[in-house]
C-alpha cells in the first residue's frame, strides 16, 4: 500500500469516527463506523491493485480536485446558510442541530482535501435568511436537495478514490436521511 493510500485510509478512519460520533453514539453507529473503516481499508487495497485503469492520472486528479472543491463549497454554503438563519431567527431547531453537523461535514471534506493535496478554497457564502421559520425551512429543504444532488453527480466519477466514495456516500446519506427530513418536518 502506498504512503498516500495509507494516509487516505487513516483520514477515512478518523472521518468515519467523527461522522459516527456526530450522528449519535449508539452501538449500531459505532459498529457501522468500524465496518466502514474496515471496508475503507479493503477498498484502499483494491484501489491500489487496480491502479492501472483506462483513466489517465491527470484526468483522475482533475476529477478528484473538482469533486472535493465542489463538496467543500457546497458544505460551506450550507453551513453559512444555516448560520444566517440562526443569526436572524434565533437558535431554532432543526437549524442549530444541522449547523453543528455541517461544521463536521466541512471539517471532513477539508481533511480529505489536505490528505490529497488539493488546495482548500475560501468558504462559499450562504444564502441570506428569510424572515419566517416556514420560509427558512423551505430554504433548508432546497439546500439539502442541492447537497444531495452534488454527491449524486460526483459519486460515479470518483470510483478511483475509495476514501472519497466512502465519505461522499456518508455525507450524502446524512443529508438525505437526517437533514432533509428534519427540514421537511419543520
Amino acid at each position: 500500500m502506498t504512503s498516500q493510500a495509507r494516509r487516505s485510509l487513516a483520514v477515512v478512519s478518523v472521518i468515519v469516527s467523527v461522522l459516527a460520533a456526530g450522528c449519535g453514539s449508539s452501538s449500531s453507529t459505532a459498529s457501522s463506523a468500524q465496518s466502514s473503516a474496515s471496508t475503507a481499508q479493503s477498498s484502499a487495497s483494491t484501489a491500489q491493485s487496480s491502479a492501472s485503469t483506462s483513466v489517465s492520472a491527470s484526468t483522475s486528479t482533475t476529477v478528484l480536485a473538482t469533486a472535493l472543491t465542489a463538496a467543500y463549497r457546497s458544505e460551506t454554503a450550507a453551513q453559512a446558510t444555516y448560520r444566517n438563519v440562526v443569526d436572524r431567527l434565533g437558535r431554532i431547531r432543526p437549524f442549530v442541530n444541522v449547523l453543528d453537523a455541517e461544521q463536521q461535514h466541512v471539517a471532513t471534506v477539508r481533511s480529505l482535501m489536505v490528505a490529497h493535496g488539493v488546495p482548500v478554497p475560501a468558504a462559499a457564502p450562504g444564502t441570506a435568511s428569510p424572515g419566517t421559520i416556514a420560509l427558512a425551512c423551505d430554504l433548508g429543504v432546497r439546500t439539502e436537495q442541492n447537497v444531495i444532488s452534488l454527491y449524486d453527480r460526483y459519486l460515479p466519477q470518483i470510483s478511483a478514490y475509495p476514501d472519497l466514495v466512502r465519505v461522499f456516500d456518508s455525507l450524502r446519506s446524512v443529508s438525505a436521511g437526517s437533514h432533509l427530513p428534519a427540514f421537511q418536518r419543520c
